[in-house]
């Protein structure tokens, strides 16, 4: 008799599955339908949600670091907001400053590590990439604009930054 009533349960629970995929198949076809009837009306409040989730999964801001340097979009100044930027940096971080020191303040803003590169261009040099150490924080809307913010650094012998660097640079499609 148990047998019997766990295979009737599993039957319905068969049958309702069926019914949850069948109802998800027509509601996809009648958006697929409607977008193509009515693009405007069905499309525009769909994008904006996409667009407004994405902001839930993606920095939105600079980092605090960034506070006081002019962000631009524009391709002619990206080198001045870098140099604004690396600025930032030696005035935080200067020349001595424990490596901890930067690498803790700049992740408990969100910089994340970056993989080492082929090699590192520093103001005057270009370094080995295992004298050059970098983190990278990401920001934007998620969907049509981005940007980065790069710092790079290298350290003395005795474990202090010996130069910091920082740069910028934005896209939107």
């Amino acid at each position: 008799m148990p047998a019997t009533v766990s295979a009737r349960r599993a039957s319905r629970v068969h049958a309702t599955m069926r019914v949850v995929l069948w109802s998800l198949v027509v509601l996809a076809l009648g958006f697929v339908v409607a977008a193509a009837l009515f693009p405007r009306t069905v499309l525009v409040p769909v994008l904006v949600g996409l667009f407004w989730v994405t902001t839930l999964f993606h920095n939105t801001t600079p980092p605090p670091i960034a506070e006081g340097v002019v962000l631009t979009g524009d391709p002619t100044r990206i080198m001045e907001v870098g140099a604004r930027l690396t600025t930032v940096l030696q005035q935080k971080f200067p020349v001595g400053t424990s490596e901890s020191v930067l690498k803790s303040t700049l992740s408990r803003q969100g910089f994340k590590p970056v993989p080492p590169p082929a090699s590192c261009l520093m103001p005057m040099a270009t370094l080995p990439a295992a004298e050059c150490k970098q983190l990278k924080y990401e920001w934007g809307d998620g969907l049509v604009c981005a940007a980065t913010m790069w710092v790079a650094w290298t350290t003395d012998d005795k474990g202090g930054i010996a130069s910091v660097r920082g740069s910028y640079f934005s896209a939107c499609l």
